[in-house]
C-alpha cells in the first residue's frame, strides 16, 4: 500500500496549487466583469490578493485596471503627473514574461504620455512587439493607426482594411472593424466603390455598440447628408452621445447647438460648459469657441486677458481662424498692450493660413503701422514663413 499512500499525498501536495489556479481564474473573470462596468476599483481589489503571484495574465490586467483608474476623467494635460509606477512595474513584469495584452498597454502608456513622457519610438516598438504576439487589440491599434496616418505609421488604407477583414471574427474588435470598413466604404477606399449608404449603415453597428466615434460620426452623416437623409434632430442625438463620453469635437458642437439655439433654447451658460470640455482636451474649435465667449462675456464674466491666453493656445494647436481674432485684440489692446506689429502679423499668417482677406480690418491695422514699425511686421513675417517651409 506504499503507492497508495503516496498517491495520496501527491494529490494532497497537488491540491493547493490547483486551488489557487481556480480561484486565480475566477478572479480574472470577475475582475473583467467589473471593468466593462467601469467599477475599476473592485476589479483592482479583486486581483490584488494574487500580485505576488507574478501571473503575466493577472499583472497585465492589473495594470490595465490601475492606469484607468488613475486616467479616468482626467484632462490630457494632467495625465503626466500620475503616478503610474506600480502600474508600469506590472505591465513589465507581464511584457517580459510574453504577455501580448501588457506589451499593448504599455504602447499606449508611451503614446499618450501616461504618467511619463510621450515616447514615439517606444511605443511605435511596444506596438509592433504587442502585434507580432497575437494581441487583437494591438492588431486593432495598428490597422488603426495604418487607416488614419499617425506619428507612429504611415497612412496605407488597403493594408489596414487587410487587417480589419483578418479581424472580422473577433468579437471585442468587432466595432472598431465595422466603423473602419463603413468610413472605407463611405470614401470608396480600400478597392470598395464609394457607397455612402452602405457605409454609414457600417458605422451605425459600431455606433449602436457604444463605439464613440462611430457616434460622432453618425452625427456627422445626418448633419451633412451623407448616406442619410440630413437631420439635425438626429445628429444632435449623435453628437450628444459622442460629447458624453468625452468626443472633443461632439462637445464643441453641442455647446454651438446651446449658441445658435438647435433644437434648444440659447443658453450660452451651458455653451461655455461645452466648450470648456473640449477645450480641456485641446480642440481647437473648442479653444477658440471658449474664446470668444470670455472676449464677449457671453455665458461667462468679460474676461479679456483669458479670451487672449485662449486664442493663443488655439493658435499653438493649429488654428487658423483664431489668428484674425488675435490680430484684432492686438489692434484695440485687448488682454494686452495695443500692438499693431503683432495686429499685422498675426493677420498676415491667418491669410497665409488660409483665412479670408478682411479689407476693413487690414486698413485699421495698416492705418497704425508706421514705416519702420510695418518693416518690423514684414521681417518678423518672412522669417515665420522661413520656419513654416522648412
Amino acid at each position: 500500500m506504499t503507492w497508495l499512500r503516496g498517491l495520496l499525498l501527491a494529490c494532497l501536495l497537488l491540491a493547493p496549487a490547483a486551488w489557487a489556479s481556480e480561484a486565480r481564474e475566477a478572479a480574472l473573470g470577475q475582475a473583467s466583469e467589473l471593468w466593462a462596468q467601469g467599477e475599476y476599483g473592485r476589479a483592482i481589489a479583486v486581483l490584488e490578493p494574487f500580485e505576488a503571484e507574478a501571473d503575466p495574465e493577472l499583472d497585465a490586467m492589473l495594470a490595465s485596471l490601475l492606469v484607468m483608474q488613475a486616467i479616468d476623467g482626467l484632462r490630457p494635460e494632467d495625465v503626466a503627473n500620475v503616478d503610474l509606477a506600480r502600474a508600469i512595474a506590472l505591465a513589465e513584469r507581464a511584457a517580459a514574461a510574453g504577455s501580448p495584452m501588457a506589451l499593448n498597454e504599455l504602447h499606449l502608456i508611451h503614446l499618450n504620455g501616461w504618467g511619463v513622457p510621450v515616447d514615439l519610438d517606444k511605443a511605435r516598438d511596444f506596438l509592433e512587439r504587442a502585434v507580432a504576439a497575437g494581441d487583437e487589440g494591438a492588431r486593432t491599434n495598428y490597422a488603426a493607426n495604418l487607416f488614419e496616418g499617425s506619428q507612429l505609421l504611415p497612412r496605407d488604407r488597403d493594408r489596414a482594411c487587410e487587417i480589419f477583414n483578418e479581424l472580422l471574427d473577433v468579437v471585442d474588435p468587432q466595432p472598431y472593424v465595422a466603423y473602419y470598413l463603413g468610413l472605407a466604404r463611405v470614401q470608396g477606399d480600400c478597392g470598395f466603390t464609394a457607397d455612402p449608404g452602405q457605409g454609414i449603415e457600417l458605422v451605425r453597428l459600431a455606433a449602436d455598440q457604444g463605439l464613440r466615434f462611430a457616434e460622432f460620426q453618425m452625427g456627422l452623416a445626418y448633419e451633412e447628408g451623407v448616406g442619410v437623409e440630413r437631420d439635425l434632430a438626429q445628429a444632435l442625438d449623435w453628437f450628444q452621445r459622442a460629447a458624453d463620453q468625452g468626443v472633443a469635437p461632439a462637445q464643441w458642437r453641442i455647446g454651438m447647438s446651446f449658441v445658435r439655439g438647435e433644437g434648444r433654447a440659447v443658453d450660452p451658460a451651458r455653451a461655455v460648459a461645452w466648450f470648456s470640455r473640449a477645450a480641456d482636451a485641446g480642440h481647437v474649435d473648442g479653444l477658440t469657441s471658449l474664446a470668444v465667449m470670455y472676449a464677449t462675456g457671453s455665458g461667462v464674466e468679460k474676461d479679456t486677458a483669458r479670451a487672449l491666453s485662449l486664442y493663443q493656445q488655439a493658435v499653438d494647436a493649429g488654428g487658423v481662424h483664431a489668428y484674425r481674432n488675435l490680430a484684432g485684440m492686438y489692434l484695440v489692446g485687448e488682454g494686452v498692450e495695443a500692438d499693431p506689429v503683432q495686429a499685422w502679423l498675426h493677420y498676415e499668417m491667418g491669410v497665409a493660413l488660409g483665412n479670408k482677406e478682411e479689407g476693413w480690418l487690414r486698413d485699421a491695422i495698416e492705418a497704425r503701422l508706421e514705416p519702420e514699425a510695418r518693416a518690423r511686421a514684414e521681417a518678423a513675417l518672412a522669417e515665420w514663413k522661413s520656419g513654416q517651409s522648412r
